[in-house]
């Protein structure tokens, strides 16, 4: 809970200053509208990358090698370059930076099904 709440704040952090973000690193107006444009999108869904980071570990801590591969793996071969492909044909450049945030909340329903899994086959033994 913890790992969302902080992801939720950092979220909310980028949402509330992406107009003064820029200002840290350039005063080419152009790039600041820019960013301020992308950077909602970017971190649309930034609050679901802790929880699935410790999920990821939990299977890892508990010697399940197969989840553990196919989430850490399979979130950029399965899920983050297919968006990275697909998403800009429907969308144009917005479907670029919306394919990490669509990518985050597909990893966040596959994982959520996979640890009830787990807890289901822990429970059984």
């Amino acid at each position: 809970m913890a790992a969302f709440v902080f992801g939720l704040a950092v979220q909310s952090a980028a949402w509330l200053f992406r107009d003064q973000w820029d200002a840290l690193f350039t005063d080419d107006p152009e790039v600041m509208a820019i960013v301020a444009r992308i950077l909602p999108l970017m971190t649309a869904a930034y609050c679901l990358t802790g929880p699935q980071v410790m999920l990821v570990n939990y299977f890892q801590a508990i010697s399940d090698a197969r989840r553990t591969a196919l989430l850490g793996l399979g979130r950029t071969y399965l899920l983050l370059l297919p968006s990275t492909a697909l998403l800009p044909m429907v969308l144009g450049e917005t479907g670029i930076w919306l394919a990490r945030p669509c990518q985050l909340r597909q990893r966040a329903l596959g994982h959520r099904r996979m640890y009830r899994a787990s807890s289901l086959t822990a429970a059984a033994t």
